[in-house]
């Protein structure tokens, strides 16, 4: 019976129902998922940058 309350828990608020369930596991998520989204934005930043500075060939 917990079973099934678990999945319907899930397929009605998955977000809110994993991070009530296991905090944890879900801040840590939550740190990698916040890095990698810097990370990402810095390299395309830094491309954009690049791109200004290349002088077109035509």
């Amino acid at each position: 019976m917990r079973k099934l309350f678990k999945l319907a828990a899930y397929a009605k608020a998955p977000k809110a129902t994993f991070v009530l369930l296991h905090p944890i596991r879900a801040l840590k998520w939550g740190v990698v998922l916040y890095v990698g989204k810097k990370l990402y934005d810095r390299v395309r930043q830094a491309s954009e940058r690049v791109e200004e500075r290349v002088p077109s060939g035509r």
